[in-house]
């Protein structure tokens, strides 16, 4: 009895004294000597390299040793499940740390894996600290780390609007600066943080067999329009995440040149209700899409009840459908309203009638 009791006391005090795996949290290290950064999140687990910001995902598990079994999987359509194993993470903690190799899926490759906890508070901004980035830092410290790095500055360019620009490196991601406007920057760079992520996350669903020079995310943003109080956006292109089929990225945005808010485009004008807008598109787009052909589109237009969104250029308002379904995503058609037609709807005692009255 006494015997069984010892023995029974020293399995309570071993079980006691083995390091807690952690459930949760960010990690930031070396994987031989290569930078990543590491999330514990259950399912949602993942890691990235800190020389392109893609994550891989990555599914845990505790092995009969106690110590923390990371999964490594990449999408593979060739595959029966349509993922891949790529590797493999063994680690246990070293005080607040973790410690332990990975071997690739072959077992023939093993590195060292070296990972220490990190927080927002604890890695200073190496860009202007913004609302988005703000954010991010404090509760998405994981996603902070992926966009937290110099951006490359680009020089002026045409579709700028002759102005120079910002690219975030590993999505690729360029957005125009303009000279002396810093609230006007921190909207751009909130704007570009945005899609910079959308885009990597879209990266990470590729299979790494994939040609390299096709991207998963391919879309470039242009300065539509520019006036003293306004500086409006537009974004085009094309997605394709893993689903089962591509979709179209299509989006505008006005800003206002001295705060850097968004600009409510639709109240400078004071009868463009949803009504309004959808009669005058498809009176419009019944005119420009006249032939046979375009018959099924026109259909479409009629029967949809989507309501134009609208974005300034220099030749008028610009109406447009960038919510219609891919299938019928080519039926889109930029409708163009010149100001003189809407003038006598301006509100003219609005902050930004002087750049519309024409």
């Amino acid at each position: 009895m006494h015997r069984a009791l010892t023995t029974t006391l020293l399995l309570l005090s071993a079980a006691s004294a083995a390091p807690t795996l952690p459930a949760g949290g960010v990690y930031r290290g070396t994987v031989g000597t290569l930078p990543v950064v590491l999330k514990l999140a259950g399912e949602n687990s993942a890691y990235f390299y800190t020389s392109r910001g893609v994550n891989l995902r990555l599914t845990p598990a505790r092995d009969d040793a106690g110590r923390l079994r990371l999964t490594e999987v990449v999408r593979d359509y060739e595959a029966d499940n349509g993922t891949r194993v790529t590797g493999r993470f063994v680690l246990s903690p070293n005080g607040a740390a973790l410690r332990g190799t990975w071997t690739d899926a072959n077992g023939t490759r093993t590195l060292p894996v070296n990972l220490a906890p990190v927080r927002g508070a604890d890695v200073p901004p190496a860009l202007p600290l913004t609302p988005v980035l703000k954010a991010l830092r404090a509760s998405d410290v994981f996603n902070y780390l992926r966009v937290n790095h110099a951006w490359v500055s680009v020089p002026a360019q045409k579709a700028f609007g002759g102005l120079g620009g910002v690219r975030e490196p590993h999505s690729g991601v360029t957005y125009p600066r303009v000279p002396g406007a810093a609230a006007l920057n921190g909207a751009l760079q909130d704007l570009q943080l945005t899609e910079a992520l959308d885009a990597l996350e879209c990266e990470s669903t590729v299979p790494p067999t994939q040609d390299p020079e096709l991207r998963a995310w391919e879309a470039s943003t242009r300065v539509e329009y520019r006036t003293t109080r306004t500086l409006t956006l537009v974004t085009e292109g094309m997605g394709f995440c893993a689903g089962a089929h591509p979709f179209d990225i299509a989006d505008a945005v006005t800003l206002d040149t001295r705060t850097g808010a968004r600009v409510n485009v639709r109240g400078i004008w004071s009868d463009l209700s949803d009504k309004a807008l959808r009669t005058l598109y498809r009176q419009q787009y019944a005119r420009t899409r006249a032939t046979p052909d375009d018959q099924p589109c026109r259909e479409a237009i009629n029967d949809g009840s989507d309501t134009p969104d609208v974005y300034p250029t220099a030749r008028g308002l610009a109406l447009w459908l960038p919510g219609l379904p891919h299938v019928i995503f080519a039926c889109n058609e930029v409708i163009t309203v010149p100001y003189a037609q809407l003038r006598p709807a301006l509100n003219k005692a609005g902050a930004y009638a002087a750049d519309f009255q024409r």
